[in-house]
């Protein structure tokens, strides 16, 4: 059967859909004018070297990394207690269920509850204003 492509996004911030286009689709990715409109955020990614060491704990096979758990909460706490966002439009995102488990706990410790760590499978499908 043929293949088709899909040339226009409706999720992504520009920014972030024009480095994916690059990368993934030989700059044949554009994003929909609507959604320009609608994510105009001014810092739309940002990435956060951590230094900390990824390690497993008893019989799990799943990869947690406390330093990086510790920098998670620390910036969606200055996100939210800054008035930046609200809880429930911060998602945390990450690959492996030790570490959503353990980011989860801090979280909550850290009177964050609404914020959900979530896997990268548990995201497919859905949209959030903020990704952690």
């Amino acid at each position: 059967p043929p293949a088709f492509m899909l040339t226009q996004q409706y999720r992504m911030h520009s920014d972030i859909a024009q480095m994916v286009s690059a990368t993934f689709y030989s700059n044949k990715l554009t994003t929909a004018r609507v959604t320009e409109e609608a994510r105009r955020h001014p810092f739309p990614a940002n990435f956060v070297a951590v230094r900390g060491n990824e390690e497993r704990r008893g019989a799990s096979t799943s990869l947690i990394n406390e330093a990086e758990a510790n920098a998670v909460v620390d910036l969606v706490e200055m996100l939210v207690r800054q008035g930046v966002h609200a809880q429930s439009e911060i998602n945390v995102l990450t690959f492996y269920n030790g570490q959503r488990a353990l980011i989860a706990r801090k979280l909550t410790a850290a009177k964050l509850p609404e914020v959900q760590a979530i896997s990268v499978d548990s995201m497919q499908g859905r949209e959030e204003d903020v990704i952690v």
